[in-house]
């Protein structure tokens, strides 16, 4: 096969080609022959000129220029843009499957879409011979497929697509998505509470993006955030196979982690509770903001502004601490600004207890 608009050389297999000067070529059922080059009595070389059709048209071979015989071979025109292959070349009534598409010319700065009969679904390019895209529910039988180019309104050649009977799948449904936002960075290990969930088949995806997940039990599974810009998406759970069947999703944000650039005051007693504000940036006005000094257990903090929060020390403190924050209370800056909890000096006896208004007397104390 080939292109319809290009010429194209062709080898010719067979039997009992014998003549070098006066051996031919003839496409369909047009008068006109082509020169042909004999390689041997069993293969021919013909010039076959670009079709102006597309489809399958007969190519036979004569050794005097007029008489053909009864025997030739089949030779397809295709389209510049056309389908080789689907993978899956099926679905079920149901639709939802992610189909592969292989073929030749796809412009991918058009828009693309995937023909299933009469139904349309999105194509997303993978490359210039591979695109990318999702089974539309549809009656139960056998569609021709293609690809359409909406600009040009032109479609590739069409190849059989499948479609079954099955019983609907079952639907994953959830409740709540904890912590609902996270660092630009990602990372953010997302607890999703619901049910449905299977392993090896549920799957996360925060807006387009796929995202590594593990899934616990039928009713919970962790989500792992991708690296993303600033901005609100949606945290969806679907299935590895079927794309279409989670309607629903909870909303995930993605923005700045929070960042430490001083305490104050830097140094306390140990002991003591002591209040200390921290002046950083990105800090969230959110019931999750969180303090962690050291290795501690985090805190609520208190915020005041954007820059700026309130965080209680604990007094079992000693030593030198870094302070943390976290505005989701699971993503912590890593910033190591400390603060400095010092013993405290404290008498606890001195012997003796009196002396000498002129001095002289020698005392002993027990010091902690």
């Amino acid at each position: 096969m080939c292109s319809s608009d290009l010429s194209q050389t062709v080898t010719v297999l067979g039997q009992h080609f014998d003549s070098v000067d006066t051996i031919v070529c003839k496409i369909g059922s047009s008068a006109s022959v082509m020169n042909a080059r004999l390689l041997s009595s069993s293969a021919v070389l013909c010039n076959l000129p670009p079709s102006r059709g597309i489809g399958n048209v007969t190519l036979e071979v004569s050794n005097n220029g007029v008489h053909f015989g009864v025997s030739f071979v089949l030779f397809q025109f295709m389209p510049d843009t056309y389908v080789t292959s689907l993978v899956p070349s099926s679905d079920t009534l149901w639709g939802g499957s992610r189909v592969t598409i292989t073929g030749q010319g796809f412009d991918v700065r058009s828009a693309l879409w995937c023909k299933f009969g009469v139904a349309l679904s999105a194509a997303r390019a993978l490359s210039a011979t591979a695109l990318e895209c999702i089974s539309p529910a549809q009656p139960v039988g056998e569609k021709p497929f293609m690809i359409f180019n909406m600009e040009t309104e032109q479609g590739t050649n069409s190849l059989p697509f499948r479609v079954t009977v099955s019983e609907m799948p079952e639907e994953q449904v959830y409740s709540s998505a904890i912590p609902s936002f996270g660092p630009d960075s990602g990372g953010t290990v997302v607890l999703i509470r619901g049910g449905g969930f299977k392993q090896d088949v549920s799957v996360c995806r925060f807006g387009q993006v796929r995202a590594d997940a593990r899934v616990i039990s039928a009713s919970e599974i962790e989500c792992v955030s991708p690296t993303h810009e600033p901005g609100c998406i949606i945290l969806h759970v679907v299935r590895s196979d079927k794309e279409e069947y989670d309607v629903f999703g909870k909303h995930f944000c993605f923005q700045a982690l929070p960042s430490v650039m001083s305490i104050t005051p830097s140094h306390g007693l140990w002991h003591q509770q002591q209040v200390v504000t921290v002046t950083g940036a990105n800090f969230q006005d959110h019931p999750s903001l969180l303090c962690r000094v050291g290795e501690s257990v985090a805190i609520s903090a208190r915020w005041l502004a954007d820059s700026v929060i309130l965080c209680k020390m604990s007094p079992s403190v000693v030593g030198n601490v870094a302070i943390e924050v976290s505005n989701n209370g699971v993503d912590f800056s890593a910033d190591g600004v400390t603060f400095e909890a010092r013993k405290m000096l404290y008498i606890e006896d001195v012997k003796p207890s009196a002396g000498y208004v002129v001095g002289g007397t020698t005392d002993r104390k027990s010091v902690v």
